[in-house]
C-alpha cells in the first residue's frame, strides 16, 4: 500500500522544448533535469527512440514528470502553433506590429491541417471540436500578422455561404447594401 502511494506522488513536472530525435545532455536539459536527480542519458535515449519518426530539428514540447524515487515519465507534444504557422507560410518571424501589417497569407485548409496534426498528437485536445481548434489557430495567425485566405470558391461543392443567424433564428441582413440613401425609387 505504501509503495502505491509513493508511486503516485509526483516530485515535479517540467516543460521542455527539445528537437525531435536530437536530445543530448545539453545545458538546457541539464539545468531542468539535473536538480531532479534524473539520469539525463536515459531521458535522451528514451526521447530519441520515441521521437525517431519525426523530422529532425522539429522543436517538440515535452511534459516531463519526475517521481521521488528518481524515475520519470514524459509525453512528447506537438510543436508550438506559432512554429507550425511560420513553417506553413515559409516565414522566420511574425509581424512587428500585428493588425497594422501582414507578413504572409495562410489558407484555411492549412489551418485545418495544423489543427488535425495537433489534435492527433496532444491528448488534451482530442475532446475539442476541430472547428474550435481552427478558430484558436486563426487567432494566433492574427496576433502574428498572418492574413487568412478564405474565399467562397474554397467551399465544398454544393455548399453556399449562409448569412449569420441571430440566436432567435432570424437572419441578419446587410443594411448598408439595401440602403438607398433615403431616396425613394421611382
Amino acid at each position: 500500500m505504501a509503495d502505491k502511494k509513493a508511486a503516485l506522488t509526483v516530485a515535479r513536472t517540467v516543460r521542455l522544448i527539445v528537437p525531435a530525435a536530437k536530445a543530448k545532455p545539453s545545458p538546457a536539459i541539464g539545468q531542468a533535469l539535473g536538480q531532479l536527480g534524473v539520469n539525463m542519458m536515459n531521458f535522451c535515449k528514451d526521447f530519441n527512440a520515441k521521437t525517431g519518426h519525426y523530422k529532425d530539428d522539429i522543436p517538440l514540447r515535452v511534459m516531463f514528470t519526475a517521481y521521488p524515487d528518481k524515475t520519470f515519465s514524459f509525453v512528447p507534444l506537438a510543436p508550438k502553433t506559432s512554429w507550425m504557422i511560420k513553417q506553413a507560410c515559409a516565414i522566420s518571424v511574425g509581424a512587428h506590429s500585428p493588425g497594422h501589417e501582414n507578413v504572409a497569407k495562410i489558407h484555411v485548409k492549412q489551418l485545418y491541417e495544423i489543427a488535425k496534426a495537433k489534435q492527433s498528437v496532444e491528448p488534451n485536445l482530442q475532446g475539442i471540436p476541430l472547428e474550435s481548434l481552427v478558430r484558436s489557430i486563426a487567432s494566433t495567425c492574427k496576433s502574428m500578422g498572418v492574413e487568412i485566405d478564405a474565399r467562397p470558391r474554397d467551399l465544398p461543392a454544393g455548399q453556399k455561404r449562409r448569412p449569420p443567424e441571430r440566436t432567435d433564428g432570424s437572419v441578419i441582413v446587410n443594411t448598408a447594401a439595401a440602403d438607398t440613401g433615403g431616396k425613394k425609387k421611382k
